[in-house]
């Protein structure tokens, strides 16, 4: 499959695991432009949704606001809601969760896929009064808070993390319908697992949108690190995003060019990994970390900054390391360890497949199902 943003590819995911349940009927419902672009060219993931009867793209929308008449237009939702008649309306993403809950039909159990810690859900601050977004954001929490109480929402955290974050925002009466859920990726896409790696030369992969948060300029700190302990290397960052001309700016201005690359968007992300012997994720603030699994599936030890939701993916020493400052002679040490014997680096490459194993699509679906069901 080609490799959307984490969420969205987790949903795909789910989807189409779903839909191998001949007991379970399910529909994919999207409510503006489905596909990030940020990491790879989504064109083909459009044409297999498009074809699917299972899946429509919905022109409902809820439009908040704090000083003008609220705006919406459920028609188009109400009309897929009565015609499939389901069990379940699990939703992902802010604006999913303002249309979804809108309107709650009775009968129907409503998830709350939390993603990461949803800003627009954040506690009232003095800073709410000075800021219009803050504002908004209270408002329209204030708004659907409600919505969540009158549907008895349940919450699928996907770490610790965002269940701590959740239980700080949430009202006493929803706190007890938060569930722990770990993400899932499809082990079966990647490729590499077992494959001896040369590593004379250091390849290192990165997978990202260029956002701030994803803090790719970071980066070529660690490359001048290698570069100045003599060390023979090539970095690949996969992906585009606002901070995109930033990144190569600051490769030029370093004159790295020779050995990181910035291919932009791409079809073929597991072939990246397979390619690779080193995974390096450097984002500031991370809910999860689908791309260290897919790294590690893929048989490639990760070092990865202390983003929070993604503590419970590192076990030190057996699968990566995790760093817990922002400094790149600790990356490139952490690195040192990975490469420097071929044994050891083995050893890591498959206790790293056989950690991400345990992250596979089927039993998430299945426990999500178990979910479904028990609540």
């Amino acid at each position: 499959m080609t490799h959307g943003g984490g969420a969205e590819s987790l949903v795909f995911n789910i989807f189409n695991e779903l839909k191998n349940h001949s007991e379970i009927h399910v529909k994919l419902v999207t409510f503006q432009k489905a596909f990030d672009r940020s990491i790879n060219d989504s064109t083909h993931l459009e044409e297999i949704l498009l074809k699917d009867p299972d899946f429509c793209n919905c022109t409902s929308y809820v439009n908040l606001s704090v000083t003008k008449p609220n705006k919406a237009d459920l028609t188009h939702f109400t009309q897929i809601v009565k015609e499939f008649n389901p069990h379940i309306i699990h939703s992902n993403l802010f604006i999913a969760e303002l249309i979804t809950h809108e309107v709650i039909f009775p009968g129907i159990k409503y998830f709350t896929h939390c993603h990461d810690n949803m800003p627009q859900l954040r506690n009232f601050s003095i800073q709410t009064l000075t800021h219009k977004n803050l504002l908004t954001d209270f408002y329209e929490k204030q708004h659907l808070v409600k919505r969540y109480l009158a549907c008895n929402n349940r919450f699928i955290s996907i770490s610790e993390d965002t269940t701590k974050y959740f239980e700080s925002v949430l009202p006493v009466a929803l706190k007890k319908n938060i569930y722990p859920l770990d993400n899932a990726i499809v082990t079966s896409s990647f490729h590499g697992a077992g494959k001896i790696r040369d590593l004379s030369k250091i390849r290192i992969v990165n997978v990202g949108s260029f956002l701030t948060k994803k803090n790719q300029q970071f980066l070529v700190d660690i490359a001048l690190s290698l570069q100045k302990r003599g060390r023979s290397f090539e970095i690949i960052m996969l992906g585009e995003g606002n901070d995109f001309d930033k990144v190569k700016a600051k490769v030029k201005a370093n004159q790295l060019e020779h050995v990181i690359s910035m291919p932009g968007n791409t079809v073929n992300v597991a072939d990246y990994y397979a390619g690779a012997n080193v995974y390096l994720h450097v984002a500031t603030y991370e809910p999860f970390g689908l791309v260290l699994l897919e790294a590690m599936a893929s048989g490639l030890p990760v070092v990865t900054l202390d983003g929070k939701g993604n503590r419970g993916l590192i076990q030190a020493g057996k699968n990566g390391f995790m760093i817990y400052d922002q400094d790149p002679e600790a990356f490139t040490d952490a690195i040192e360890k990975i490469v420097k014997d071929k044994e050891e680096y083995q050893q890591m490459s498959d206790n790293a497949v056989a950690f991400a194993k345990n992250y596979d699509i089927k039993e998430y679906t299945n426990k999500l199902i178990r979910l479904y069901q028990g609540t």
